[in-house]
This record gives structure tokens, sequence and C-alpha cells, in this order.
């Protein structure tokens, strides 16, 4: 009389595996923390190989050059404090 519920929905399915491939995805960023020096050099060596690639392409420069200011924007954001310490100590 009762027919059994099916035991996930494809939503549930999709959120399992987003959730696992996540868990994934931080354990493998927690173990290359201690390596600053190696992952410095992997972004160098990307930054290169797609300077390289915008060299060899002859094109797509305006594209480069936004995803440059994006990058260096975001740069910047990281290096800016969240809130003003100075600021702070007047109040």
């Amino acid at each position: 009389m009762d027919a059994p519920e099916p035991e996930q929905t494809p939503f549930a399915a999709v959120t399992a595996q987003t959730s696992r491939f996540s868990r994934q995805y931080q354990a493998y960023l927690d173990k290359s923390t201690p390596y600053t020096s190696y992952r410095w050099i992997g972004t160098g060596a990307l930054m290169l190989i797609f300077a390289l690639r915008i060299v060899f392409a002859r094109g797509w420069y305006i594209v480069c050059y936004s995803l440059a200011i994006y990058l260096l924007n975001l740069f910047l954001a990281f290096l800016q404090p969240k809130f003003d310490p100075s600021i702070e100590q007047d109040e």
C-alpha cells in the first residue's frame, strides 16, 4: 500500500557530491599550506604560461588586460585590512 520513498532526491544527491568535493578540496588546501615557496613558484609558473599563451596567440589583449586589473584588485583587497584600527582608536 505504501510506496517506498526514494532514498535521496536529485537535489540532495548533488548537494552531497558538492559537499564531498568541497571537503576534499579543503583537505588538499590544508595539506599544501606549509609549502609557501612551492605555492609561489607554482603561481609564478602559471602566470608565465599564461603570459606565453597571450604572446603566442597574438590576441585577446583586452580580455587579458581586464583579467590583470581584476587580479590586481583582488590582491590589493587582500592586502588591505577590513577595518582601520586607527579610526577605531580615535573613538
